[in-house]
C-alpha cells in the first residue's frame, strides 16, 4: 500500500506518494510568505523523504531567514 502525502500551499494541495520518484520541487509563484521553520516544514521534510530532488523552485515567494535557513539545512541533508 502506498501511503500518500499532501503538502497544503496557499493555493493548491501537492499530493505525493512514497514510491514516486520526485526530480523537482516547485511552488513558483503561489505568492506564499514562509518566514519560519514552521512554514516550510512539509517541503523540508519532502526533501529529506526525496533524496531524487534535483531541482527546487521557490522563486515568487517570500522566504525569510530562518524558513531559508531550514530549506538550506534540508537540501544538505538531501543527498543528491
Amino acid at each position: 500500500a502506498q501511503t500518500e502525502e499532501v503538502i497544503r500551499t496557499q493555493t493548491e494541495d501537492i499530493k505525493v506518494t512514497e514510491s514516486e520518484n520526485i526530480e523537482k520541487l516547485c511552488i513558483s509563484n503561489q505568492k506564499l510568505k514562509l518566514n519560519s521553520e514552521e512554514d516550510v516544514a512539509e517541503f523540508t521534510k519532502l526533501l529529506i523523504a526525496h533524496p531524487e530532488i534535483k531541482i527546487v523552485a521557490f522563486n515568487g515567494n517570500t522566504i525569510g531567514v530562518e524558513a531559508a535557513t531550514a530549506l538550506a539545512n534540508a537540501l544538505k541533508d538531501n543527498n543528491s
